[in-house]
């Protein structure tokens, strides 16, 4: 688990794939996907998020924001978060992502999210298969791309994503080495 001020990261559950449609289904959250994850996406997502966390320790993190004090603590599931084991233009690496649901959007959250994913890395580099992260999304995606620079990424690439409708995808990358 990671925690901010405001938010906590943890391992999705197999029971919370309600919460995950939610999120993933949700068009104006998903508008620069090519379309919302349809119901066997949704269960195909949580299934690889849950085990590649059973597997290597770390994944898409489900992205609940506090309300309340500790005694009276009730959990809102804000997005998700987090690094995956993918495939990205023919070589394995460390992909960063971050959904933050449209109503939640805004406030910082992912920037937030994000963050702490990446310090997580950094402090947890000997479980990744590569010394750094990546981060693609459509050139439409400003918010995303300005996530990223906040983050201290660097655009190094553009390409042709045809897992995004063919849409020109900024590459990104971050040395976890500080």
């Amino acid at each position: 688990m990671i925690e901010t001020n405001r938010l906590k990261l943890r391992a999705w559950l197999r029971s919370e794939r309600t919460a995950l449609a939610n999120l993933l289904q949700h068009a104006p959250t998903m508008q620069h996907w090519p379309a919302p994850i349809d119901n066997a996406g949704v269960d195909a997502w949580l299934e690889k998020n849950v085990s590649q966390f059973e597997q290597l320790g770390y994944s898409r993190w489900c992205v609940e924001l506090k309300v309340g004090d500790k005694a009276n603590f009730r959990p809102t599931i804000v997005g998700d978060v987090g690094v995956r084991r993918a495939l990205v233009r023919g070589e394995m690496v460390e992909d960063l992502g971050y959904i933050i649901h449209a109503s939640h959007w805004g406030h910082g959250y992912g920037l937030e999210a994000a963050q702490a994913v990446v310090d997580w890395c950094r402090s947890h580099s000997h479980l990744l298969s590569q010394p750094k992260l990546v981060a693609t999304m459509a050139q439409d995606n400003v918010a995303s791309a300005s996530t990223a620079e906040r983050l201290g990424m660097m655009q190094v690439d553009s390409f042709v994503n045809a897992q995004n409708r063919d849409k020109l995808s900024w590459y990104y990358e971050l040395p976890l080495a500080h």
